[in-house]
């Protein structure tokens, strides 16, 4: 396999000892191409990272406790970035390149807890167009986007206006839940909210 795809959500790296142990773990899993959210890296662990541990880095970053992404593309994985979008409010990582003969876009989300229809209408108008490329767009999207199957306790008003906009983006450009292929009807949720005592899954890997 030339690629192994793996999404994790950091909390923080309090230290640079746990820098070096949370990717010497992504190396021990032979992961070729990572999606982080909360990484809270410090600029001399990015140096760090880049000269030792990865080929390539990169990282949206809005403050030290503030949301913040990465896309880590192994050395070995042979990928020709053209171009990269980070937000400037640390929500999302968008890059844009070549693997063999493949154009590809890979996002990396970590959506925000307001304001989320503005989030989402300004990261799709800066994703290239997807005639000429493949998406991979993958995170903590913060929300879920089947209401039936995603969340314990069911919504009684059907799916919002966001989450349709969602699945038409979702549905227009032919992408792939895999964990949703593979399993479609089980449930396994990834955040429990104490404020409404419910679990969902807001995680999700899109291609």
């Amino acid at each position: 396999r030339v690629l192994e795809n793996y999404k994790l959500e950091c909390e923080g790296f309090k230290s640079g000892c746990q820098v070096k142990k949370g990717f010497s773990h992504l190396q021990h899993l032979r992961v070729g191409i990572a999606f982080l959210q909360e990484t809270h890296l410090q600029k001399q662990d990015q140096t760090k990272i880049h000269r030792e541990l990865v080929g390539q880095l990169f990282h949206s970053q809005f403050n030290s406790k503030g949301r913040e992404v990465a896309i880590l593309i192994h050395k070995n994985i042979p990928f020709v970035v053209s171009d990269t979008t980070l937000d400037p409010n640390g929500g999302y990582v968008i890059v844009v390149g070549q693997l063999f003969q493949l154009s590809l876009v890979f996002v990396n989300i970590y959506g925000p807890n307001f304001d989320y229809e503005n989030f989402f209408k300004k990261l799709f108008s800066c994703i290239p167009s997807l005639d000429s490329h493949h998406l991979i767009m993958a995170g903590d999207y913060n929300l879920v986007i089947n209401s039936v199957l995603d969340r314990s306790s069911q919504s009684v008003h059907g799916p919002s206006k966001l989450q349709q906009t969602i699945q038409s983006f979702i549905d227009t450009h032919k992408l792939i839940d895999p964990w949703r292929f593979e399993y479609p009807i089980k449930r396994e949720y990834s955040y429990y909210s104490n404020m409404h005592k419910t679990f969902s899954r807001i995680d999700y890997f899109l291609g």
